[in-house]
């Protein structure tokens, strides 16, 4: 006899035991391993579901998300232009206003009476300082 073993032959079983290793050998063992599969292509199908729909809502979801942000921004910039506009008119307005205010002043360098004015405060001072 060789030193590898053998399995027993069947001869040698008894029929019970022979009878109770069957369901092992073929059904059980087989149901399990299933399942087992079964699960997990429930698993990845349920997700791939999931991916695939999420996928899909994706770009509705982005023009979504847009339209939100419009519909909060919009009035805000339209407040901001107003506001914007009425500064613009305020600076033009002050600009005008400075514009008259130096014509003005350069017109009235050109007054005879006020070059008399001048005139007359020097004298005035140098008076004062001789006293």
């Amino acid at each position: 006899m060789s030193t590898l073993s053998r399995a027993p032959s069947t001869k040698h079983r008894s029929t019970a035991s022979l009878a109770g290793s069957l369901p092992m050998l073929f059904g059980t063992a087989r149901i399990d391993a299933d399942s087992g599969l079964r699960d997990r292509a429930d698993r990845a199908a349920s997700e791939l579901s999931e991916y695939s729909a999420n996928l899909l809502n994706e770009p509705s979801m982005g023009l979504y998300r847009v339209q939100e942000h419009v519909h909060a921004k919009v009035p805000q910039l339209v407040q901001h232009k107003n506001d914007l506009t009425q500064l613009g008119k305020q600076v033009s307005l002050s600009n005008s206003d400075l514009d008259e205010a130096k014509e003005i002043l350069n017109e009235m360098e050109r007054i005879q009476s006020f070059e008399n004015i001048i005139k007359m405060l020097r004298e005035f001072g140098q008076k004062q300082k001789s006293k």
